[in-house]
């Protein structure tokens, strides 16, 4: 029993600072105007991106050629309409200890520092909690009565949710057209209309310094928040569903005997469904039971392998996991244009500050 408890113990965790989060985040039910909800959601934004290129450029492993010119480009860029962030706590309780935690993580991550079990979970928690905010706020500005300007067009503020929101309405699957819009609209919020234009003028350039291998990763790349478990693979970086995480996940459900399993599973499970939440805050109830369904499916076939099928195996049963859980299948991001793929590559390769990086490389 006391091992079954231990294989356990990783996603009680995470629901327990979901929990924690959760709760935190809904014992006010006001915001001060003078926080401005825009500039936090900016800041987010900002965090997201940023955090999201890091784990870009530790990935990919570039050589110092590709360092001295991704500087270049990086140093030439630096746009001036990017949020200045506020690392001493002044925000709503919304999204304050959300923020604390991207900015731990970011910190680390710019050391190259190992990111522990435990800020791992505090990260997904924050995600999740965040996910759930983000997702008011867009249900929230699609009420017939309500108007608001800049990022608050479609991300209503907080101050709103117990006037507006209704419980039971669902957000729609999103188009590629309309992803398109949201790219543009993230990216505008960011960086204003000149910094769009500059970096839509250097995307050639920034593409033209990758592989062909590279240019693979980044076409399916989506903001990645905690790194994978091992970069020694580059196909890793992004989704990050090859990794050791992912592989002691198929290997901590294969030590439970069938009767455990029956018992224990929807430990597993639920921190699957976490994911889809918190990847895709939009996601119908019957959409999400159909994942979830045939991510069972691929934990029943590992748990039926040997050993020595499942070492083979092991790297694949991570790719059909991914394929089950279909992140990208709502977002509208499967079938960008290709001049629309650069750009958002340009974003995350030449974001402010990753100059400083490109330079350490080159240096060493």
């Amino acid at each position: 029993m006391k091992k079954i408890f231990s294989i356990i113990i990783l996603p009680v965790a995470m629901i327990a600072i979901f929990l924690s989060y959760a709760f935190s985040a809904n014992t006010n039910s006001s915001v001060s105007h003078d926080v401005g909800w825009e500039k936090q959601l900016k800041e987010m934004n900002y965090l997201i991106i940023k955090i999201s290129s890091v784990n870009i450029i530790n990935g990919l492993f570039f050589t110092d050629t590709q360092a001295e010119k991704l500087n270049k480009l990086s140093s030439s860029f630096q746009s001036g309409d990017l949020p200045s962030l506020d690392t001493t706590g002044n925000s709503s309780f919304e999204l304050v200890n959300i923020r604390r935690v991207y900015i731990k993580l970011l910190e680390k991550l710019l050391k190259k520092e190992s990111v522990s079990d435990s800020l791992k979970n505090q990260v997904n928690a924050a995600r999740v909690v965040e996910a759930e905010i983000i997702k008011k706020s867009l249900i929230v500005a699609q009420d017939p009565g309500y108007s608001g300007t800049g990022c608050q067009q479609c991300h209503a503020s907080p101050a709103l949710f117990s006037h507006y929101l209704n419980s039971s309405k669902e957000l729609e699957i999103i188009s590629p057209e309309k992803r398109a819009e949201i790219d543009k609209a993230h990216s505008l919020g960011l960086f204003g209309e000149k910094g769009m234009v500059r970096l839509w003028n250097m995307k050639a350039a920034a593409d033209s310094i990758l592989t062909d291998g590279q240019k693979y990763i980044m076409k399916n790349f989506r903001c990645c928040l905690v790194p994978p478990g091992d970069l020694s693979d580059p196909t890793n970086i992004g989704q990050a569903f090859v990794s050791n995480d992912w592989i002691n996940y198929f290997r901590a459900t294969r030590k439970l005997s069938d009767s455990d399993w029956k018992k224990y599973n929807s430990s597993f499970i639920l921190p699957l469904d976490t994911l889809l939440r918190a990847t895709l805050p939009g996601i119908k109830t019957s959409e999400s039971k159909i994942r979830l369904r045939n991510a069972e499916a691929i934990i029943d076939k590992a748990r039926k392998m040997d050993e020595i099928d499942f070492e083979l195996q092991k790297e694949n049963l991570c790719l059909k996991m991914k394929e089950a859980l279909q992140l990208t299948a709502l977002t509208g991001e499967t079938i960008r244009e290709a001049d629309t793929r650069q750009f958002i590559t340009a974003m995350f390769l030449l974001f402010n500050g990753n100059a400083d990086l490109y330079e350490k490389i080159s240096r060493h």
